[in-house]
């Protein structure tokens, strides 16, 4: 609804949308493999756990970078969306 809102042009949209489908991609992926690591392994392994905390982890690299590019496009639109509001 804020990207609507700030009215951001198809360049900007193409990155919102693509982060969130990274973020939506790489955690069906997570869902995958620890899904197959506790079929292959049900009992508690080291390896399994590393894994499992290793794809948590590219979710959350993921994450991150992809709320900084939200930062990077919106914060600037906001700011100036206030201000011209406050101007008027």
């Amino acid at each position: 609804m804020l990207s609507i809102w700030l009215q951001l042009d198809p360049v900007q949209w193409c990155m919102i949308l693509f982060c969130i489908g990274s973020v939506f991609s790489m955690e069906l992926i997570n869902t995958s493999i620890e899904s197959m690591v506790d079929l292959v392994s049900p009992e508690h392994s080291e390896l399994a756990r590393i894994a499992k905390d290793s794809s948590a982890g590219a979710v959350l690299c993921v994450t991150i970078m992809s709320v900084i590019v939200g930062c990077i496009v919106l914060i600037p639109l906001l700011i100036e969306t206030f201000s011209r509001l406050m101007l008027e």
